[in-house]
């Protein structure tokens, strides 16, 4: 989904800042960082990972909030 939200703003993921990642399984950080490096090639943003009991859709292990900014 946030590959289809920054292409629809003209963005890639160079142009993500910042990436705030809610996890309900903090052990899981090794395989969510080997999944963001695909995605962000060596580019990372500022981040913070976060445990947290239950996200808002039941069954959901992840959740990130992504900021961007566009050049312009």
């Amino acid at each position: 989904n946030l590959k289809k939200v920054l292409d629809a703003a003209g963005a890639t993921f160079r142009d993500v800042v910042c990436a705030d990642v809610f996890v309900t399984n903090i052990d899981d950080q090794d395989k969510i960082g080997e999944v963001m490096g695909e995605y962000f090639q060596g580019h990372f943003p500022t981040s913070t990972m976060v445990e947290v009991r239950r996200l808002v859709v039941a069954g959901l292990k992840l959740e990130v909030n992504a900021t961007a900014e566009l050049p312009g």
